[in-house]
């Protein structure tokens, strides 16, 4: 989980978008220039402290952060994360969901987003 306190203001940050291959998913803060984490899929783009602080301070991170490649994500409740087409996808009635080919479902390297325990 990312630890947004610990940002230095006028620090340069990038979020790793790390996926396990059990399917559970987190965002990672790591210094603009330092190796990804080894299993991070996506990275964003480079933001400052102050601005990654304030935006996830008030909830309003998904509003402002985007994977490098200009893309958008959806922050779980639990800390996960997931893709814009993956949670259009999530979002789907089930039937709708069903009659789409697996192959031709969106989630990241094939592998569904572990869902938290009950």
């Amino acid at each position: 989980m990312a630890k947004w306190i610990q940002l230095m203001d006028e620090g340069n940050y990038v979020l790793d978008f790390v996926q396990e291959s059990d399917g559970s998913r987190v965002l990672l803060l790591r210094e603009s220039g330092q190796p990804a984490h080894p299993n991070a899929v996506f990275e964003s783009a480079v933001y400052l402290g102050a601005d990654l602080r304030c935006w996830a301070d008030s909830g309003s991170l998904t509003d402002h952060v985007c994977l490098r490649d200009g893309s958008g994500f959806v922050e779980e409740a639990h800390g996960g994360w997931m893709t814009k087409a993956e949670f259009d996808f999530w979002r789907l009635p089930p039937e709708a969901r069903n009659a789409i080919p697996p192959e031709d479902v969106p989630w990241v390297n094939g592998i569904p987003p572990a869902t938290p325990p009950k």
